[in-house]
């Protein structure tokens, strides 16, 4: 059985289904549910399973805070099996990152999109309302895309998805290959074949990066993951990388983007905390003159 935790419950209530006999207790993104307060379900589930079981805890991303809570469900001889414990970031992966000004990420999607026409892309935004600005702006460039996030109902998503998956004709001449999605969909959700993901705006938790980045590489697939980072997000960017313990590779713009770059040559080649420093120094002058 495949269920959340809420859905199992009514269904047990009703009498529809009987987990007594459970031999297996699998709790998939244990992070997540975790920590959205799922502890006190656990330990109720846990007490249905009546049968000798074998619990497993799935999560590519786990800190010692939730490790502390799963070592607290299992016998003090659980076995604790980490694939690639050096770098989060699945080898099949290229992740790179790009630095611009916010208000030019548009145009530099647009670019990305042109010159990539035939690739599945999945763009990842931080908010609903920047999901659906980015997808009219697309629109109004003759670009066909669709946004995924929580205020659409579950019928809807169900058929974004099948649709984006199959690269199927949901428009009169295009194919739908660009989906625009909040961090919904950054986790448990397995699309075949996505070769790009880009992350329009960076996550707020550093953990979400690897997520998002994982919707792409998939299998034995190789996958490219790019980011925009602007001056504000420079602090999300340095956590990322404290993350996953290393900078990410740093891409310069192309100059025939159709707009000025932001960095110079020599900024490319600067470490990010000398960015930063930079950054900061140049708000500080600001105030001063005001």
């Amino acid at each position: 059985m495949i269920t959340t935790p809420g859905r199992m419950f009514d269904l047990i209530s009703q009498d529809v289904i009987d987990v007594s006999f459970v031999r297996y207790f699998v709790l998939d993104e244990a992070d997540k549910m975790l920590k959205l307060g799922f502890y006190d379900d656990l330990e109720y589930i846990k007490k249905m399973l009546t049968q000798r079981h074998q619990t497993m805890f799935f999560s590519a991303t786990i800190d010692d805070g939730i490790k502390k809570s799963a070592y607290s469900q299992v016998k003090s001889s659980a076995v604790r099996i980490q694939i690639s414990p050096q770098d989060p970031v699945s080898k099949n992966v290229s992740h790179a990152v790009m630095f611009v000004e916010q208000e030019q990420k548009r145009f530099l999607l647009q670019n990305f999109i042109i010159n990539n026409s035939d690739a599945k892309i999945i763009v990842f935004v931080r908010t609903k309302v920047r999901a659906e600005r980015i997808h009219k702006f697309l629109e109004k460039q003759n670009i066909y895309s669709q946004t995924f996030h929580s205020e659409k109902p579950q019928h809807e998503r169900e058929k974004i998805l099948a649709d984006f998956s199959a690269g199927r004709q949901s428009a009169a001449t295009d194919r739908f290959l660009v989906l625009i999605a909040t961090d919904i969909s950054a986790r448990g959700i397995d699309i075949p074949s996505v070769s790009n993901v880009i992350n329009y705006d960076l996550p707020t938790l550093a953990e979400n990066y690897v997520h998002r980045i994982g919707r792409t590489g998939r299998g034995d697939k190789k996958g490219e993951a790019l980011s925009f980072c602007s001056r504000e997000e420079l602090t999300l960017l340095e956590n990322i990388q404290n993350y996953t313990g290393y900078e990410i590779r740093q891409i310069p713009i192309e100059s025939n983007l159709g707009f000025q770059i932001q960095l110079s040559a020599e900024n490319d080649n600067k470490s990010l905390q000398q960015m930063i420093f930079d950054v900061e120094e140049e708000i500080k002058a600001k105030r001063k003159i005001r």
